[in-house]
């Protein structure tokens, strides 16, 4: 009974075992690799974020995960870590969440999209995403300004948050009364005097497309 004690292999988890990668009888040695162990529920999922969100995630927060190749399910789970430093390179932070999987349709190594819930009470301003432009300082959007000789467009950097159904989040640089010109940004620079116009067919929001005068 010894003997054959000391012939067993047990893994420090229970989980779905894979491909054998050694054939029965066959002598190992210490380290080889006998067969690939995953636990499949809970699933822990990795993603990144980008560093502007950072301080609006929390452990707890509720993440929904939809996967290639199962379209029209959604799989909850929660928060569970954050790396300890932002990447330098693309100003990303590691997230980790813990995501249920009872029925175990999900595998380890999935490809899919995370999306995190956050608090019912959060409240942005969003533009449409055709209003957002980008040269090497950064983004930026123009505002519509009244002068003493009418309508001027200025320039305004701003700091984007999450984008979604054709809006993205401004979470500085405009407020919430301003005008925005969501169409016709080529023909405008700082100072501009503008005149508003009706937006182009397609994107819902009036008022808000400008051209030179």
């Amino acid at each position: 009974h010894a003997a054959l004690s000391n012939l067993q292999v047990r893994a420090p988890f229970t989980g779905h075992l894979g491909i054998r990668d050694v054939s029965l009888g066959q002598y190992i040695s210490p380290g080889t690799g006998i067969v690939d162990i995953q636990q499949w529920n809970p699933l822990r999922v990795s993603f990144n974020v980008p560093q502007r969100d950072l301080a609006k995630l929390a452990i707890g927060n509720a993440v929904d995960l939809s996967v290639d190749g199962l379209s029209g399910k959604s799989f909850t789970g929660r928060i569970t870590a954050f790396g300890s430093a932002v990447d330098s390179s693309t100003r990303t932070i590691a997230i980790q969440a813990e995501v249920k999987n009872d029925k175990e349709e999900l595998r380890p190594g999935m490809f899919g999209q995370a999306t995190i819930r956050l608090s019912a009470n959060t409240r942005v301003i969003a533009v449409p995403s055709t209003a957002i432009t980008y040269n090497t300082y950064g983004e930026y959007v123009y505002v519509i300004k009244d002068s003493g000789k009418g309508k001027v467009a200025e320039q305004r950097i701003v700091q984007t948050g999450s984008a979604r159904n054709g809006e993205t989040a401004i979470t500085r640089g405009v407020k919430a009364d301003e005008t925005v010109v969501i169409a016709g940004q080529v023909n405008l620079y700082p100072g501009a005097r503008v005149k508003i116009v009706a937006a182009p067919k397609g994107i819902s929001s009036p008022d808000t497309a400008a051209s030179r005068n």
